[in-house]
Parts: structure tokens; C-alpha cells; sequence
């Protein structure tokens, strides 16, 4: 396996993320369980935007990929913060915490393998 195809084909999944957290934030912050909260989502976007374009690049792959490792544990922070502070939704912030949770191992796990 090529660390660096697989961090490429990271940055296209998070440019596809970024773009539909900026440009539909309301729907999205349903999707994730965070309703009410759009400003926030489309700042996220614009993270996932940047974190995608520079993963793409194939320019550092490892800086970019711990980047969106770090991304993605401190989006599992934020669900599981405002889950216990009863601001969003369980039924959508589990599965969501779960996933950010997933590929951020899978982030540092990768970093970890790349130049």
C-alpha cells in the first residue's frame, strides 16, 4: 500500500466534506447532530477545505496527514462535548463521534508511514 495514494485520496474525501459543510452548513449540522450551530460547521468546512487541498498537493503528505488527524480528534472532542452538555442530538453525535474517532487513528496511524 502507498501512504501516499491513500493520504491523496484523503484530501479529495475532505475537499468533498469541506465543500459541502460551507456551502450547505444547515443541512450538515442536522446530519452530525449539531443543529442550530451552522457558523461553527462552516468554519469546519473551511478547515476540511484547506486540510483537503494540502493532502491533495501530495506536497508533506505527513504534516498534512497529523493535521487531519488532529482535525479529526478534535471534532470527536467537540461531539463528545456537546453531548455531555446535552447540546447535541445522541442519536446523530454517536456515529459521528465514532467516525472523526475512526479516522483519526487512521490519520496517525498513517502519518506515521509517510516521508
Amino acid at each position: 500500500m502507498d501512504g501516499r495514494i491513500v493520504a491523496r485520496g484523503v484530501g479529495v474525501v475532505s475537499i468533498g466534506l469541506g465543500a459541502m459543510l460551507t456551502a450547505a452548513p444547515r443541512q450538515a449540522s442536522r446530519l452530525f447532530g449539531i443543529r442550530g450551530y451552522r457558523h461553527i460547521v462552516r468554519l469546519l468546512g473551511v478547515r476540511d477545505l484547506i486540510i483537503g487541498v494540502g493532502l491533495a498537493s501530495g506536497r508533506s503528505p505527513r504534516r498534512w496527514t497529523r493535521a487531519r488527524a488532529v482535525a479529526d480528534a478534535a471534532d470527536a472532542t467537540l461531539l463528545t462535548t456537546g453531548l455531555a452538555a446535552g447540546v447535541f442530538e445522541r442519536r446523530t453525535a454517536l456515529p459521528g463521534i465514532g467516525v472523526a474517532l475512526g479516522f483519526g487513528a487512521l490519520g496517525f496511524w498513517l502519518a506515521r508511514r509517510l516521508p
